[in-house]
C-alpha cells in the first residue's frame, strides 16, 4: 500500500475545513499507510469510524487516548476533538469512514430521533468508543 499524506486544514477553533464527500452523498472513505507523521488535532460535525489493518497507532479523542492495534477500531462522535499518530516504526495501514448522520436517516425520522440524535447530544457525554480486536469473519460487508 502506498504511503498516504493526509492534510487536514483547520480553522482557529481546530475545526476541519474540508467536508466529506458530496452534499448529496456526505461520506468520505480514507485508506492508507500512516507514515511518520501525525494527523493533527481536529474536529468535524460528522462521526468517524477508524479500523486498523496492520500495525499500531495512538488515537486521542476528547480528554482520552488509547492504542489501537491490528484488527481494532474506534468510533469518534461528531464534534469531538481528535488526532491520530503512529506509535512504532513498523507499517501501519488503516481505513477510515467519515459520514454525516443524515446518510443513515432523515432528521425527522424515528430512527434519527431515537438513535442518532441522542448520540450527538453533548449533554449525554458520549464522544468515542474503542472496538476490541475483530477476527476475520469472512464477511467482507462487515469490514471497513
Amino acid at each position: 500500500m502506498d504511503s498516504l499524506q493526509i492534510n487536514v486544514t483547520t480553522d482557529e477553533n481546530e475545526r476541519q475545513l474540508e467536508h466529506p464527500g458530496l452534499p448529496l452523498f456526505p461520506v468520505a472513505f480514507y485508506e492508507g499507510e500512516l507514515s511518520s507523521h501525525t494527523i493533527v488535532r481536529h474536529w468535524h460535525e460528522e462521526p468517524e469510524l477508524i479500523m486498523i489493518h496492520q500495525g499500531n497507532i495512538g488515537v486521542g479523542a476528547g480528554q482520552s487516548w488509547g492504542k489501537l492495534t491490528s484488527g481494532q477500531g474506534c468510533f469518534i462522535n461528531g464534534g469531538v476533538l481528535h488526532n491520530v499518530w503512529k506509535i512504532e516504526s513498523t507499517p501501519c495501514e488503516y481505513r477510515s469512514i467519515v459520514f454525516h448522520p443524515r446518510l443513515i436517516g432523515s432528521m425527522d425520522s424515528l430512527y434519527w430521533i431515537n438513535y442518532i440524535h441522542p448520540l450527538k447530544d453533548p449533554s449525554k457525554g458520549f464522544n468515542h468508543t474503542l472496538f476490541p480486536t475483530m477476527e476475520n469473519t469472512g464477511r467482507e460487508s462487515c469490514r471497513i
